[in-house]
């Protein structure tokens, strides 16, 4: 995404690798981290490594009488 991003800047420069190397990591620093993601809504929580298990076996739980409710139908499948 960095190299579309600022493909100018990299054209314009006298070493364009260098630049589009500086940017990738510029980029990833301040797009690519969960903190930002859960700013913006884009995900709901951050589990941190040790919370994990705990969190999907709460989940799990929290599911497993969970019934399922199917949409009624006025006509079921007519046989022919």
């Amino acid at each position: 995404a960095a190299s579309v991003i600022f493909a100018k800047e990299i054209r314009a420069a006298e070493n364009p690798e260098e630049v589009r190397q500086k940017r990738m990591a510029e980029y990833a620093k301040v797009w690519t981290n969960p903190y930002r993601a859960a700013e913006r809504g884009y995900i709901d929580d951050i589990i941190e490594p040790e919370d994990s298990r705990r969190t999907i076996i709460r989940a799990l739980e929290r599911f497993k009488n969970k019934k399922i409710e199917r949409p009624w139908r006025k006509h079921g499948n007519m046989q022919m």
